[in-house]
């Protein structure tokens, strides 16, 4: 089974690489895809990027995703390992949430949880957004400053010209 942070999504280059390292470790990829809310809730306003049937296409799109579980719940319980015979659990980030509050925690405990090497592609679906945001706000700057250039020019220098017939 893979789980995917809630952090990211398969937009961006490095979750593709991880997916593609997780595929690896098994003969059978089942991605779990965590609902709206859940990712809300975690990552904040304007999160996720697509929404969940978006997230679940682009998943099953991948050619080493064998199939994926829609609304995947936050972490792996044994009932979840029990109910999909899983062998191993990867996991893509040492800095998940330790102790109780930890996802991978049954995985670790039956020590089928195996942590995979950070990706050399460093792009995250996070940088992208940022760029988008970056962007948007610098052409509403700019286009802001054409329209009271164009009020201005309608209000003080147009003049109506005559017809010369």
């Amino acid at each position: 089974m893979i789980r995917r942070p809630p952090r990211s999504t398969l937009s961006s280059s490095s979750a593709a690489s991880d997916v593609y390292k997780r595929q690896a470790l098994g003969d059978f990829l089942l991605v779990g895809v965590l609902p709206d809310d859940v990712v809300h809730s975690q990552k904040g306003l304007n999160w996720p990027i697509m929404a969940l049937h978006e997230r679940v296409l682009n998943v099953s799109a991948c050619k080493y995703v064998d199939d994926v579980l829609i609304g995947a719940s936050n972490s792996v319980s044994q009932d979840m390992i029990n109910t999909f015979n899983i062998c191993k659990v990867a996991g893509g980030s040492p800095s998940e949430i330790q102790g109780e509050h930890d996802p991978f925690l049954v995985p670790k405990q039956l020590g089928i949880y195996v942590q995979l090497q950070k990706s050399e592609n460093q792009l995250q679906t996070g940088d992208v957004a940022d760029r988008i945001i970056a962007q948007h706000t610098k052409y509403a700057k700019r286009n802001a400053s054409r329209s009271q250039k164009e009020l201005d020019y309608y209000s003080q220098t147009k003049q109506y010209v005559a017809d010369t017939n």
